[in-house]
């Protein structure tokens, strides 16, 4: 899909014209041109700073703003969060951790995703002095997670 460049003038109609325009066209493909002080439309820019003018307003015309949506350059950089081993050895060259990721364990019950789990957060938390926080649907936390991590810790 190809960009579209409006030129409407630079005065409130030529904004409302911007406006539907970009609005009936698709904001996220609808650029807009910007004048230079003095002058209203492309006819003012061309008579009054030439050709070169015209085609550097065309050229570097921005995109209409989107509400939510940003350029990645328009972020501050971010560290990279450190992927950490899980200290499981079957799964070391395909699975880390990362702080603030968002884990689901899924399967059919019965198959060891809640010992499993509870086995990884021992592990994370004996290796790296985390703390981990459950949102347990099936089992109660202060029962069944505290029964199994201390079996667990206590290896």
């Amino acid at each position: 899909m190809r960009d579209i460049v409006i030129a409407s003038d630079g005065d409130e109609p030529g904004a409302a014209l911007l406006n539907d325009l970009s609005l009936h066209l698709g904001k996220g493909r609808c650029r807009y041109v910007q004048y230079r002080h003095g002058t209203k439309d492309l006819n003012d820019l061309l008579l009054g700073y030439g050709q070169a003018a015209v085609v550097e307003a065309i050229n570097g015309a921005p995109h209409v703003h989107v509400a939510g949506l940003f350029r990645m350059s328009k972020y501050a950089p971010t560290p990279m969060p450190t992927a950490m081993a899980c200290r499981f050895d079957f799964l070391t060259d395909n699975y880390r951790i990362r702080l603030g990721d968002f884990v689901v364990a899924t399967g059919v019950p019965g198959m060891g995703k809640t010992t499993f789990v509870n086995d990884l957060v021992v592990r994370m938390a004996e290796n790296y002095g985390l703390s981990t926080c459950f949102a347990s649907f099936e089992q109660h936390p202060l029962i069944d997670h505290r029964r199994s991590l201390r079996r667990l810790y206590a290896h």
